[in-house]
């Protein structure tokens, strides 16, 4: 699929995950069922090239087969059902705290608000930037805060960031820890989902573990 898309393009970054989430890796979602679930294909990736310079993108997916196998291989492609469900919840339980619940809906189209609940208030992220309410026992000893965005919360700026990092080394504002501690949980998450396991986290080894 021909794509007209530079490295300088806002959504870049987004197709670029998007492309990770769909074939670029072996756990990801068509090789982890065609190859690691189905047993139908050794070889199953999909490729997103995007060029220096232009405009002239490539998307492109393929899987080798036996014969046999072909016609299962493209409706395998074809079908996504039950590959990302509706509702999909995850618990997080560090040791000491915090424990963090995400929760995904395509049920509608009414978001999930983003929460952090504390002993003494609540912060919460709104369009607009942030509010903090305390909690009503609190309430005497602390006022309420709403800070309003400024501009630098722009995602914008990350990806320009990201992509300065990538061509020009420049340091990296949120640092690749940071992006490792979220990524690990997501996975972990997702992982235990398509095991129907309860996993926990070997930090020896750095790898997730059967709870």
């Amino acid at each position: 699929m021909r794509l007209r898309l530079s490295d300088t393009h806002p959504d870049y970054p987004a197709l670029l995950l998007a492309n990770q989430m769909f074939g670029g890796s072996l756990g990801a979602r068509m090789p982890n069922r065609i190859r690691n679930v189905e047993g139908l294909s050794y070889s199953v990736s999909s490729r997103l090239t995007v060029p220096v310079y232009g405009d002239g993108a490539l998307f492109s997916a393929a899987a080798i087969s036996a014969p046999q196998n072909t016609p299962k291989v493209e409706a395998s492609f074809k079908d996504t059902k039950a590959e990302v469900p509706e509702t999909f919840n995850i618990s997080l339980e560090y040791p000491g705290g915090p424990n963090v619940l995400l929760i995904s809906s395509q049920a509608n189209d009414t978001p999930v608000d983003h929460e952090l609940r504390g002993h003494k208030a609540t912060l919460k992220f709104t369009p607009t930037g942030f509010t903090i309410t305390p909690q009503k026992m609190f309430a005497k000893d602390m006022q309420p805060i709403e800070y309003k965005k400024k501009g630098a919360e722009s995602t914008e700026l990350h990806h320009r960031n990201l992509q300065a990092a990538i061509r020009r080394n420049e340091p990296l504002n949120c640092d690749c820890m940071l992006g490792y501690y979220g990524v690990v949980a997501c996975a972990m998450g997702v992982e235990s989902f398509r095991k129907r396991q309860y996993l926990a986290w070997d930090k020896t080894k750095e790898r997730a573990v059967r709870a």
